[in-house]
């Protein structure tokens, strides 16, 4: 019997494959590309060739097993991560299950980590302050 998170984790799983098979392999190769996005009121991230950095002021968003971190589909590619200064909370779930994640970079502005921000991270090495 499944858990209603793993449940979850199965529609979401079977709902990517069935996207992947209608759109055909370009809906991967897109995501190998450079990403930005939101993911606060005053915060913006990029990913550039594994790197992920965080650049802004306050708190980012809190996550859940229903809103995944905008990341979320491009997670295998990250490698690292730089909280950049003016940051003062990372969000609930941030890199959840980020599993190739090795260093992270933390600013002195860092206040707070949310919940289970780093789980399944099983790869990370290492976290400088």
């Amino acid at each position: 019997m499944c858990t209603q998170f793993s449940c979850r984790k199965i529609i979401i799983y079977i709902f990517m494959i069935s996207i992947i098979l209608v759109s055909g392999c370009d809906a991967i190769v897109s995501y190998a590309a450079d990403a930005t996005g939101i993911c606060g009121d005053e915060i913006t991230w990029s990913l550039r060739d594994g790197h992920l950095i965080l650049e802004g002021t306050g708190d980012m968003t809190d996550y859940s097993e229903i809103e995944f971190a905008p990341w979320n589909e491009i997670w295998e590619e990250i490698r690292s991560i730089t909280v950049s200064e003016g940051i003062t909370g990372i969000g609930e779930l941030a890199f959840y299950h980020c599993e190739n994640l090795e260093n992270v970079a933390l600013p002195d502005s860092l206040l707070t980590i949310g919940d289970y921000a780093f789980a399944g991270c099983k790869s990370l090495k290492q976290i400088r302050f």
